[in-house]
C-alpha cells in the first residue's frame, strides 16, 4: 500500500558529477563519443539497478534528476539533448512504463522552458520544481506544454514576505491547480 519511487541521476546530472559543469560542457563537442558511452553506459546502469523492482511491479515513480538548466536558459543546448540525449530519455521511459511505473518525473531546476517538451517527448510526464525565479512559471509551463505535470511553482520570495505574500502567491496559482496534474 506505499508508493514507492527513486531518484535516478541521468544523462546530464551524472556526467557532471563525474567530471564537473566546465569539462562536460566541453566534451559536448571535443569528445561526443565519451558521453554518448557514458549516456549508454548510464541506460544500461539504469536497467540492470532497476529490472528487480519492475519485475515486481514494486515501482511506481521515478525522478530523473538533471538539473541541467540555470535561472536564464539550460546549461546545455537543446540541440544537443535532442541528438544526444533523448534517445536515452526514449529508452529509459519505455522500459520504466514496461515495468509498470506510472509517473516519470524531471527533476531540473531553472529555466526549463525549452527543455519540457523535450521531457514529454521522451514519454515522461513532467518536471519539478518549476522556479519563479527562473521564469518557469506553471501557468507559462502549462501554455507550453498543456498536459505536463508540475510541481512547485510558488514564489518563495513573496512566501517570506508572510501571510500577505502566501495568499498571494496561492491566489496566482489556483487556475494551475484546477486544471489538475499539478502539486
Amino acid at each position: 500500500g506505499e508508493i514507492v519511487g527513486v531518484n535516478f541521476r541521468a544523462f546530464f546530472g551524472w556526467p557532471r558529477i563525474l567530471m564537473g559543469l566546465e569539462n562536460l560542457s566541453i566534451a559536448w563537442f571535443e569528445q561526443p563519443d565519451l558521453v554518448r558511452r557514458m549516456i549508454h553506459d548510464r541506460v544500461q546502469f539504469g536497467k540492470d539497478l532497476l529490472q528487480p523492482l519492475l519485475e515486481k511491479r514494486a515501482l511506481d515513480f521515478v525522478q530523473v534528476w538533471e538539473d541541467m538548466a540555470f535561472k536564464t536558459a539550460p546549461l546545455v543546448s537543446p540541440k544537443i539533448i535532442r541528438e544526444m540525449m533523448l534517445p536515452a530519455y526514449v529508452e529509459l521511459t519505455r522500459f520504466l512504463r514496461e515495468g509498470g511505473v506510472t509517473l516519470i518525473m524531471v527533476d531540473c531546476d531553472g529555466h526549463v522552458n525549452d527543455l519540457l517538451p523535450i521531457y514529454l517527448e521522451a514519454g515522461m510526464d513532467g518536471c519539478h520544481p518549476c522556479e519563479i525565479a527562473a521564469d518557469a512559471d506553471p501557468s507559462d509551463l502549462r501554455k507550453i506544454a498543456p498536459r505536463a505535470a508540475l510541481m512547485g511553482g510558488m514564489d518563495k520570495r513573496a512566501i517570506a514576505a508572510g501571510r500577505e505574500g502566501i495568499d498571494a502567491e496561492i491566489r496566482r496559482i489556483i487556475p494551475v491547480v484546477r486544471q489538475g496534474a499539478f502539486i
